[in-house]
């Protein structure tokens, strides 16, 4: 499902037309600072938790060694910070059922 199928899917199931499923999910999900609720919340370091859907969150990846193919070298990536989820039981038995 793409982004204009799944606009189209909120916009039926929540009974609105597509414009306000578009501007809601925007409002939710926008990676932009200052539109989306979820990337500024994470990005305050704080947890989302949907109560029986899930929880997104940052964790930290600590630095680690690697190699390069091209090279031939061992290098090392720095730490870094990723939004990760974790999915909440329901959605986890509602998955393992399919």
């Amino acid at each position: 499902m793409n982004k204009k199928e799944f606009f189209e899917a909120v916009a039926r199931r929540a009974d609105v037309d597509r414009r306000t499923a578009k501007r809601v999910l925007r409002a939710v999900f926008s990676p932009v600072r200052g539109e989306g609720v979820l990337a500024d919340t994470l990005e305050l370091n704080e947890r989302v938790t949907i109560t029986g859907f899930g929880t997104f969150e940052v964790r930290q990846r600590e630095s680690r060694k690697y190699h390069d193919p091209r090279t031939g070298r061992s290098r090392r990536l720095r730490a870094t910070y990723v939004a990760a989820f974790r999915p909440g039981v329901p959605l986890k038995d509602r998955i393992r059922i399919m």
